[in-house]
C-alpha cells in the first residue's frame, strides 16, 4: 500500500493536488525491481509504476485538494521522529570514538591527549547535546498538538548535517583502522550522506526557514 499524490484540478495553486491510498494488486499499479544504492543497504528502494491505474474516489485521503496538507502533516511526523535514530547513532559514534581516543597510543600517550583530536570529540559532544534539545522540543510540540513545521525543519537540517560531521570525525580519529571495511565506519559515512537528501534536502529546509522569516526566494 502507498500514499500517492496526483493533480485533481487545473489550478496552479497548492490545492490542485490530492492524496490517495493506492493498494497492492490494483490494476495498473506495481513496484519496480529494487534499485541499488551506495548506502542504506537495509532499506529497499524502488519506483511506484502507474500504468492507466484507476483509483476509486473512496481511496482519497481527506477532501479534493488536501494533498499538500496530507503531505505536510506526514513530513512533520517524519522529521519529528525518524531523526531520533540519527541522534542515537551520533551518541554511539561519540562513545566509540572517546573509547578509542583513550586507548589508542601515539608517542607514548593516548591520542585523545592531542588537542587536534580532543577538539573534534568536543564538537561531536556539542552537536549531540544540541541535536537532542532540538529533537525533544520538536517532539514535545507534536505531542501537545502544536504545529511544528518550522521546528521540524530546523531539527531535520541540524541533525542531518551534524550526523555527517560526526561520521566523518569518527573516521578521521580512527585513521587507517576506520578506513578498513570490517570496521563498519565507512558504511556509516555513506549512510549519513543520505540524511541531507531524504525527508527534504538541506536546501529545502533552509528555504522553509527563510520563508518562515518573511524572506521570499527568487
Amino acid at each position: 500500500m502507498s500514499i500517492s499524490f496526483a493533480k485533481t484540478s487545473t489550478d496552479k495553486e497548492l490545492n490542485n493536488v490530492s492524496a490517495f491510498i493506492v493498494e497492492k494488486g490494483m490494476k495498473g499499479f506495481y513496484l519496480s525491481e529494487n534499485v541499488e544504492k551506495i548506502g542504506l543497504k537495509n532499506a529497499p528502494m524502488g519506483e511506484l509504476v502507474f500504468d492507466d491505474c484507476r483509483v476509486p474516489k473512496e481511496n482519497m485521503l481527506g477532501k479534493p485538494g488536501d494533498g499538500f496538507l496530507v503531505f505536510s502533516t506526514a513530513v512533520e511526523w517524519e522529521r519529528s521522529c525518524m531523526f531520533a535514530t540519527h541522534l542515537g547513532r551520533m551518541k554511539k559514534q561519540l562513545d566509540v570514538t572517546v573509547a578509542y581516543a583513550k586507548s589508542r597510543q601515539q608517542f607514548h600517550r593516548p591520542i585523545g591527549n592531542f588537542q587536534s583530536v580532543s577538539n573534534k570529540i568536543a564538537n561531536m559532544k556539542m552537536n549531540v547535546e544540541i541535536a537532542e534539545l532540538l529533537l525533544y522540543k520538536t517532539a514535545w510540540l507534536k505531542q501537545n498538538g502544536k504545529g511544528n513545521y518550522l521546528e521540524s525543519s530546523i531539527t531535520k537540517l541540524f541533525i542531518s548535517e551534524a550526523y555527517i560531521k560526526s561520521s566523518l570525525e569518527q573516521l578521521q580519529i580512527h585513521g587507517a583502522s576506520g578506513y578498513l571495511l570490517d570496521s563498519g565506519i565507512g558504511s556509516q559515512v555513506v549512510d549519513s550522506l543520505a540524511s541531507t537528501i531524504y525527508a527534504g534536502t538541506s536546501e529545502i529546509q533552509r528555504g522553509i526557514i527563510s520563508r518562515w522569516l518573511g524572506i521570499k526566494e527568487l
